[in-house]
Order: C-alpha cells, then structure tokens, then sequence
C-alpha cells in the first residue's frame, strides 16, 4: 500500500508534493526523491493524469491522487450470492431425489415379498411365482393321469383326470384333461354316455376356447355316427355361424352338411 505521504496532491501548484529533505532545502528534489516520485508517477499515474486534468495548468480537484479502482473481493462479488443459492438448491435436490429413489426401491421389494392378509404383513412368494407353480402342479397331474392310463392302471389315471378336470375346468391343464378323457372313453372303452358327457362338458366350460370348433365338430361326427343327425346338424350350423374364421373347421362342418343333405 501506498505511503499516506504521497496520497496528497499539492493545492498549490507551488506547494512540493513532497516533504522536502535536508537536501533539498534550497528548493531541488534529491536523486532518491525524484526516482520515488517517478515510480509513483509510473505506478498511479500524475494527479492532473488522473483527474483528467493533464496538460491544462489546473490541480486535481480537492487535491487527492484517485486511486483506480479495484475489483470487489470474491466474497462481494455480485454474482456470488446467486451461486451459492443455485448450488445449495441443487444439493437439496439431489438429497430428496437419493431420498425418494431409495424409498421407493425399498416399498418396492417388500411389495413383492409380502403381501397384505388379515394378519397383517406376511411374507409370501410373489404372484406371479405362485401362479407358475400352481401351473407346474397341475401339468405334473395332467401328466400323470395320462401315463396311468397308457399303463394297466387305467381306472386310476381316468380318476385323477376327472379331478383335474373338475377342479380346473377352464385352466389349459383343464381343458386337456376333458378332451382325453372324452377321446378315452370313445375310442378306448366305447363308453358312450361318459364320452358324450365330456365333449359338452368341454364345450360348456370353454365355449370361446382354441379347440372349441374342432371339439364340436368331433362331437358332431360323433352324434351322426350314433345316429342323432338332428344334434349333429345344430352342431355343425354353430360351427358355421360362430367360426366362421376357423377354414378348416368350417369347411369340415360345411361338407358334413352337404352330405347330410344328399338324397
């Protein structure tokens, strides 16, 4: 900083700017003086320099040398404030985002690990975990009611295919279970009254399902073999009328009833 000394700019222009040394009593600057007052000078400019002034004969006003001015220091700065507002919001934010993030992740498993009885909170395997081994269950008992009766232990593998059948009429496993069962005892023991009570069984429980069209067209060959043209006719009409996008079976039950119809 600047001695005080040299801040003042003479009022006068016959004031010295300076102290005067024991060397310059008779009214000359000293070579130390006039080195210090150009590095001033260099440094800060003249005063008529800086007060714009210069050339004109005239003092600064007032008598001060302006000083130039400095920038403000980091922590004034203007935009500071701004900045710190700004990062400070986005650390808030980026805690509540952690925060709901985490949470989430968290109700999200114990929803799939538990779920909500009268007890309260038990943990269960998830739905869809149940659901495929309840399936897995019952194609093991579909099969093996299929190789009881490829055995010699036909009564027992009829017996557990009707109970899957009644149990799950309307599930995949189900519906397998009623169309063997009805071929079994058509084809294997000629059992009319029980291969008749399974194809309408089928038809009833699953009368939108994949096989439908096929399984009353069977059911209506089968009627016409056992001569009861009559059911086979209405049979093959709702063929024709409800599956009208099924071409093969459709065409089966068209040709059927052009048969039907010959003299």
């Amino acid at each position: 900083m600047a001695d005080d000394r040299y801040s003042r700019a003479p009022s006068k222009p016959s004031e010295k700017p300076f102290p005067a040394s024991p060397a310059s009593d008779a009214g000359a600057f000293s070579d130390e003086d006039e080195e210090l007052l150009r590095s001033v000078e260099r440094e800060f400019g003249t005063a008529e320099h800086a007060a714009g002034t210069e050339g004109t004969g005239r003092p600064p006003a007032g008598g001060m040398i302006p000083l130039p001015e400095l920038p403000p220091p980091p922590e004034h700065h203007p935009y500071l404030w701004l900045f710190r507002q700004i990062k400070r919001a986005c650390v808030i934010l980026g805690v509540v985002y952690l925060a709901y993030w985490g949470l989430s992740r968290l109700f999200a498993g114990a929803g799939k690990d538990s779920a909500p009885t009268d007890g309260g909170n038990v943990g269960l395997p998830h739905q869809s975990e149940l659901a495929a081994e309840k399936s897995a269950a019952l194609t093991e008992k579909l099969s093996e009611g299929r190789r009881r009766l490829a055995s010699s232990d036909m009564g027992e593998g009829l017996k557990v295919l009707e109970e899957l059948a009644d149990d799950k009429p309307t599930s995949p496993q189900g519906q397998k279970a009623m169309l063997t069962l009805a071929s079994t005892y058509r084809y294997q023991m000629n059992d009319e009254k029980n291969a008749l009570r399974w194809y309408r069984r089928y038809l009833k429980e699953n009368p939108d399902a994949r096989d439908a069209a096929a399984t009353s067209v069977r059911l209506a060959e089968y009627l016409n073999q056992l001569g009861r043209p009559d059911e086979a006719r209405r049979l093959y009409e709702d063929v024709l009328s409800r599956f009208p996008d099924r071409q093969k079976e459709a065409r089966a039950a068209a040709a059927a009833l052009a048969r039907m119809d010959k003299p």
